[in-house]
């Protein structure tokens, strides 16, 4: 009697996929070389994948803009009223 060779239908691959990590799945893990980057144990522990690393980059990188922001508006503003007073008391500009 011949042996069968086991072959598989799309239902038994798509229980696989549930059942087994994918190469889309493996693909967020952390790498030897994403963990090189941290320090301290605690770091190492706390990171979970490199979404959530993207996650944090991506917060730093709007707090940098935030802060930029924040610290231009003052100096604007100062800079709009001072042409007003110039204009005003009829002075050349500063600069």
């Amino acid at each position: 009697m011949p042996k069968v060779k086991p072959t598989l239908n799309q239902a038994d691959l798509s229980l696989l996929k549930v059942i087994f990590a994918t190469k889309a799945d493996l693909k967020d893990f952390t790498t030897k070389a994403d963990l090189k980057v941290y320090a301290t144990k605690a770091d190492l522990k706390r990171l979970a994948s490199k979404k959530d690393m993207l996650v944090l980059k991506q917060q730093i990188e709007q707090l940098e803009i935030t802060i930029s922001q924040t610290i231009a508006l003052p100096l604007q503003n100062h800079e709009q009223r001072l042409t007003r007073i110039e204009k005003h008391l009829a002075l050349t500009p500063a600069s």
